[in-house]
């Protein structure tokens, strides 16, 4: 809802679907029409409010986010994709995952220095030496869906396999950190994802990054990555932006 707004920092993928599909999949698609992944990113946008010093991200897809198979229901899947013995996993649960992650701090007087620092997203796992998610402390166990959602650390210095690298302390003085999903259940009424990162000058003073110039009158940076995918939907591929190192 804000891609029109003059702040508003807008990073394409590729102009053109290219996370690959199985063809039992592309050819289930009626004459004329053709089948996109919901894991292919179109563009990320970026707006920093400095009223309100929120941080907003905007994930725009091709299709319905979350929709492998683009059967028009990111919560079931379709008939092609169990015979391949896949699965599209409802409420972003499992090994299905959507992030960006970010790169605040680390250089010399408090830019970004090319290593991650934070991940917001449905996690696909723990990084190695996590603490057990909050969302773990939820009915059923940890559950690695939609109520996983929010702000984590990035937990390696290789950015390979970003759905992995989930990681929570219990004892950083980082978390936690408000972040809100406001589309959780993408339709075709409301096809992208939108969050927000609150309080975002603290969250960058937390990681050590210089804060941001709420007046508007000095220029700040970030590095990102993106990455959309799911290890369970056999023959689906995944989306990186950019397609290797960072943004």
């Amino acid at each position: 809802d804000f891609v029109a707004h003059v702040e508003v920092v807008r990073v394409d993928d590729v102009a053109y679907p290219d996370v690959g599909l199985p063809h039992l999949i592309k050819d289930s698609a009626p004459a004329g029409v053709t089948k996109v992944s919901g894991y292919d990113i179109q563009y990320i946008t970026f707006y920093y409010d400095r009223a309100t010093d929120d941080l907003h991200v905007g994930i725009k897809c091709f299709t319905i986010c979350g929709d492998a198979d683009d059967n028009g229901d990111a919560r079931t899947t379709s008939s092609e994709l169990v015979l391949l013995g896949g699965v599209d996993y409802a409420n972003f649960a499992q090994t299905e995952s959507m992030l960006v992650a970010m790169d605040l701090a680390g250089g010399p007087g408090g830019v970004p220095d090319g290593a991650l620092d934070i991940i917001v997203g449905y996690p696909a796992g723990e990084a190695v030496g996590s603490d057990a998610f909050p969302c773990a402390s939820l009915p059923g166990g940890d559950p690695l869906d939609k109520r996983c959602f929010g702000v984590y650390l990035f937990g390696s210095t290789r950015i390979q396999q970003p759905q992995f690298q989930f990681r929570w302390n219990n004892t950083s003085p980082v978390l936690p950190h408000p972040a809100t999903d406001h589309n959780p259940d993408p339709a075709a009424a409301a096809p992208d994802l939108e969050w927000t990162v609150s309080d975002f000058n603290a969250l960058r003073t937390k990681v050590g990054a210089a804060p941001i110039d709420r007046t508007g009158n000095a220029p700040w940076s970030i590095n990102m990555l993106a990455f959309a995918g799911s290890f369970g939907d056999d023959g689906i591929g995944e989306d990186n932006l950019p397609n290797g190192g960072l943004l």
